[in-house]
């Protein structure tokens, strides 16, 4: 695969940057919480305002509103809306209740030219009226269903809506070939193979730019260093930029950085040099822009500017007159102690503050006065710190930290050699909103720091958060809601002890819902609390870790995707208390490895209840038991269908477990609606340029594991968990029966 991006630059700085001219000013007053006088860039001309804390409004480049805790708005480049604090709700698409109506749509995936058309149908049952209303996230589609593809490739989403009941939908996807679509193939384990990490398809940089390169490269040769390549070429177009060597103490470690990069598209790609020949990745777009004539404020820092006294700092952009903020030298913006002003940045673009592993923005506010971040990109430039005490309102929205940000990531276990690429830390007690944002390499530490609604109501709230060793870690932390976020921990299974999102020593209750988690070791470790209708993808070592008693895992859908194990997993959710109810498990079959271990295997820790779970796709070569003895205290109304394990797979090793369980216990044929998805059809570079949202993600996955007509799945769950004197409960994740208001998964809003 081998061919030059040559799109318009032009048109591409445009869309980015809405900008021309350029103005701003440092000194004079601010009004703000903390008082005082502070260094203020703002352009009057955009119509944006600055008045400290909570007033003033900014419009940014992405659409969309942001409400934070200090009050005002700000939209940024991420986009999309957020209103509230710590808290908020979730509803489903239609809103309202939960309906009864199921929409299927077939077929559920299709690949197309661009101009090509497919024909789609829908099956609708729990309404006499089966019509439906079409509608397509790109291309068009006509009233019966024929949709043609726009010239443009990547991902669309096509939907059909219920006309009996709005709530109700099914989705689509359609892949269209050409442009800079990229999807990686199924990677199996008898090949070897390379592949680019990090960056993901379709970032664009500033120039002279920094692009920071991670690949992944298997090789069970005679050459192997390990199972990995004894060598791994970088590129750039045609250039060569750097070579990484093998290294036993650093398994799966090939990382470059290519540093003046000028202006020009260009595709990263790498080759693996083996004993038996080279192999080549995948080609990933880039494009790198020169910094364009800013029509907001503007700031150069040559030296450190250090905030003091009540000085408070904002630098106010506007969606049609960007800020900028840049330093040739590395210096950075940090507080002294006992500062008292606030920080306001809105809409600007910030290059080259910090260093490796030195922050570009190191302040601590204290007080009530504000800490706001939002619309803006973090472009080669060291992690931010932010700390914030007392009262102290924080809004980080709708910013990019690109994946060139200046943090160590490396394969060393449990990250001793990777830190963090944004740590918000203190102990604040008003509420604070996460949302929005792109994180493009490394993980988000929320240290000691709590009271945060991670996400939102709608996709434009998620983060997203694609790259080497990228998730979220919570230390110490209280009052936590993760909703709406997609998070991809990409690196297969050379680095481990990796995770997605990593509670530690944090006993509050926490909600995780309605997020995508995809890769790492352990997807998700340590979270007390309640886990539903999210959707994980490719676990390593385990899907969930280290949940604590009365911690309620229900109504997930849990799958491996994406590439075969040179190993058998240790484990599906392990050391673990809490229930697990009402979950969708489908680890693979042969294709993907699960050929060994148990799904929850022995450990000090135990379930109460395991009940109304689908298990299916474990391909055991050898005799197992799927829960281990003393595991569960109560195990029943599961279903298991297997036809890919060939010895002998017990369900439970411990007597007396699964007296309802479907067929008698025996391998029974969930009828899903569609079959198995594998790869992830779904491009990287499609979810960071947010084409394809969570939404979008969730519903697609409802499709395809719906329980089907005659399905022995609908309304046959524990009597005990039905509602309002029905008989609703279904086995598995998503219902297709009666409806049971928590029949939520795929069913969030857009």
């Amino acid at each position: 695969m081998r061919r030059l991006i040559t799109g318009d630059v032009a048109v591409l700085l445009f869309s980015l940057l809405v900008v021309a001219g350029c103005q701003g000013s440092i000194g004079g007053a601010a009004s703000g919480a903390g008082g005082g006088g502070g260094i203020r860039a703002q352009n009057g001309a955009g119509g944006g305002s600055a008045t400290g804390s909570g007033g003033g409004s900014a419009t940014g480049a992405g659409g969309g509103s942001a409400t934070g805790a200090g009050g005002g708005s700000a939209t940024g480049v991420g986009g999309g809306s957020a209103t509230g604090t710590g808290g908020g709700s979730a509803t489903g698409a239609g809103g309202g209740g939960v309906s009864s109506v199921v929409v299927g749509v077939q077929p559920l995936t299709a690949s197309l030219a661009p101009g090509g058309t497919q024909q789609f149908t829908t099956t609708v049952t729990g309404a006499s009226n089966t019509a439906v209303t079409w509608s397509a996230s790109g291309g068009t589609i006509t009233t019966a269903g024929v949709f043609t593809a726009p010239q443009s490739g990547g991902s669309y989403i096509v939907r059909a809506t219920s006309a009996a009941d709005p709530r109700s939908s099914g989705s689509a996807l359609v892949t269209v070939s050409g442009g800079t679509a990229v999807v990686e193939p199924f990677h199996d384990a008898t090949h070897p193979y390379v592949q680019i990490m990090t960056p993901v398809p379709n970032v664009t940089y500033f120039a002279p730019a920094t692009i920071r390169i991670w690949a992944h490269a298997p090789d069970q040769g005679s050459d192997s260093v390990s199972g990995f390549s004894p060598a791994v070429d970088f590129y750039l177009g045609t250039t060569m930029v750097g070579s990484a060597s093998g290294n036993a103490s650093m398994e799966d470690y090939y990382q470059v950085d290519a540093t003046g990069v000028a202006a020009g598209s260009y595709e990263v790609f790498a080759r693996s040099r083996l004993a038996s020949g080279t192999v080549e990745s995948v080609h990933i777009p880039i494009t790198v822009i020169d910094v364009p004539p800013h029509a907001g404020p503007s700031m150069s820092l040559t030296s450190d500017l250090v905030l003091s006294g009540s000085t408070n700092f904002e630098l106010i952009g506007t969606s049609t007159a960007r800020a900028l903020l840049t330093s040739s030298n590395g210096s950075k913006i940090r507080s002294a102690a006992g500062w008292t002003g606030h920080l306001i940045i809105r809409n600007a673009d910030i290059i080259g503050l910090g260093g490796m592993d030195i922050p570009g923005i190191q302040v601590t506010v204290a007080g009530s006065n504000a800490l706001e971040i939002s619309g803006s990109v973090f472009d080669r430039c060291g992690p931010p710190s932010l700390t914030a005490n007392d009262q102290v309102p924080v809004t980080f929205s709708g910013n990019t930290l690109q994946p060139n940000i200046l943090t160590p990531v490396n394969s060393q276990a449990d990250y001793q050699g990777s830190h963090p690429s944004l740590v918000i830390a203190g102990n604040s007690s008003a509420a604070k909103l996460f949302q929005g944002n792109n994180v493009g390499v490394s993980f988000v530490r929320f240290d000691g720091s709590s009271h945060w609604l991670i996400g939102g109501d709608h996709d434009a709230d998620g983060n997203i958060l694609i790259g080497v060793r990228a998730g979220i870690e919570l230390d110490s932390t209280t009052d936590i809601t993760m909703r709406g976020n997609f998070a991809y921990h990409k690196y297969p299974f050379g680095w481990s002890q990796g995770h997605v999102i990593d509670f530690e020593n944090s006993s509050s209750k926490a909600l995780l819902e309605h997020n995508v988690f995809r890769g790492s070791s352990w997807i998700i470790q340590g979270a007390n609390g309640e886990i539903r209708y999210n959707l994980l993808m490719d676990n390593n070592e385990a899907f969930i870790r280290l949940n604590p008693a009365g911690t309620s895992i229900h109504h997930n859908v849990l799958v491996n995707i994406d590439f075969q194990r040179l190993y058998s997993p240790n484990g599906g959710v392990t050391l673990s208390a809490g229930s697990f109810y009402n979950n969708t498990v489908d680890v693979g079959g042969t294709k993907l490895g699960w050929f060994n271990w148990a799904f929850v295997p022995a450990s000090s820790s135990q379930l109460t209840s395991l009940r109304n779970n689908v298990f299916t796709g474990f391909a055991h070569q050898m005799p197992a038991s799927l829960v281990e003895a003393g595991t569960v205290a109560a195990a029943d109304y599961n279903a298991f269908y297997n036809p890919d394990t060939t010895a002998t797979l017990t369900h439970y090793a411990d007597s007396g477990m699964g007296a309802h369980d479907v067929g008698g216990g025996a391998d029974t044929n969930p009828k899903f609606a569609q079959a198995r998805v594998v790869p992830f059809p779904i491009g990287d570079g499609d979810i960071w340029t947010r084409k394809v949202t969570v939404s979008q993600i969730l519903s697609l996955y409802r499709g395809i594991y719906t329980p089907a007509a005659g399905s022995p799945l609908i309304d046959a769950g524990s009597p005990s968990d039905d509602t309002g004197g029905a008989r609703n409960t279904d086995i598995g994740a998503i219902g297709a029966g009666n409806a049971h208001p928590a029949d939520l998964f795929g069913k969030f809003g857009p």
